[in-house]
């Protein structure tokens, strides 16, 4: 009797643990349960690993860029919130918004979600306070481009997307290799600039996926000397520094040609100003339609017509 009631017990507690089970388990009877059944496990960015019971139908992504791999990866429909900055494709601007660049962490858990995706740096904020709350949090990189072909991958083994996301990955690889093949026909290196901001003058340093969209184009980055990330910039530099190309947004385009002191910087002198109709300012599959007009544009001829 005494043993009939113990293992009452047992299924009772098990019933209200529910999901954390799936979190706190042993590794090898996590393994067990995994063999078992329809769960999933992957391991984030921060090397921490997630098991489901189940894949993911409830997601929220904290960024622009994750979202775009979400949709990518074939997730739509199972996207339930985003960001106020989340506007492709054109379905994650009717999502329910979960804050813009700071993450309101009561809108996030109001979705009651199975998955919380979190860009590793730009939500690091909100993951602690997001996790205190027992919602299962997943972490991707966006540092490099690599980085964030590798964050593919990881959301496809979270999200149960893992063959799409091999796919997508290797398509994506691919393209990068032909843009290396046209651009090896020209040696020429322009030298590029890219604006981010006007006022105060803030520019693509290295240390991150634009630097590597830049360098893969055969082109260089002359802000990658003012430091890492988004690093501020003199105007005074820019015309010292003398770029053959300058890349900036769409609005910025005619103040960048009006800007007294730099009408003799062959980039303003040779109309080399472009804004680029890819997305470049975010991490995502997008950044590889953004490296193709790139290297387009700093070497036409390597991609003319044979």
């Amino acid at each position: 009797m005494l043993g009939l009631s113990r293992a009452l017990m047992l299924v009772v507690m098990g019933l209200l643990v529910g999901r954390l089970v799936w979190r706190a388990a042993p590794a090898v009877h996590r393994e067990e349960l995994l063999a078992a059944s329809s769960a999933i496990a992957a391991v984030d960015s921060r090397g921490r690993r997630l098991v489901l019971p189940a894949p993911p139908r409830r997601i929220v992504s904290l960024s622009p860029g994750t979202t775009e791999m979400l949709f990518a990866l074939g997730l739509r429909g199972r996207i339930v919130a985003d960001t106020a900055y989340c506007d492709y494709p054109p379905e994650a601007k009717s999502l329910p918004k979960i804050g813009d660049v700071e993450t309101s962490v009561e809108k996030v858990a109001a979705q009651r979600p199975d998955l919380v995706v979190a860009d590793s740096i730009a939500n690091r904020r909100a993951i602690e306070p997001l996790e205190r709350l027992h919602l299962p949090v997943f972490t991707v990189p966006q540092g490099s481009l690599d980085q964030s072909l590798d964050a593919l991958r990881m959301l496809g083994r979270a999200t149960g997307q893992t063959s799409q996301a091999e796919s997508l990955s290797r398509a994506l690889r691919a393209r990068i290799d032909r843009v290396r093949l046209a651009v090896s026909r020209d040696p020429a290196k322009p030298r590029v600039l890219d604006i981010v901001q006007m006022e105060p003058l803030m520019v693509v340093g290295g240390a991150n996926f634009m630097n590597d969209l830049i360098t893969l184009a055969s082109g260089v980055n002359d802000g990658q000397s003012a430091g890492q990330g988004w690093a501020a910039y003199s105007p005074e530099r820019v015309a010292a520094d003398r770029p053959d190309v300058i890349l900036c947004g769409k609005s910025s385009i005619d103040p960048i040609r009006r800007r007294p002191g730099w009408s003799g910087v062959p980039a303003i002198r040779n109309g080399a100003v472009y804004a680029l109709h890819s997305e470049t300012a975010r991490p995502g599959p997008r950044s590889i339609d953004a490296l193709e007009e790139l290297a387009r544009l700093l070497h036409p001829r390597a991609f003319a017509v044979r």
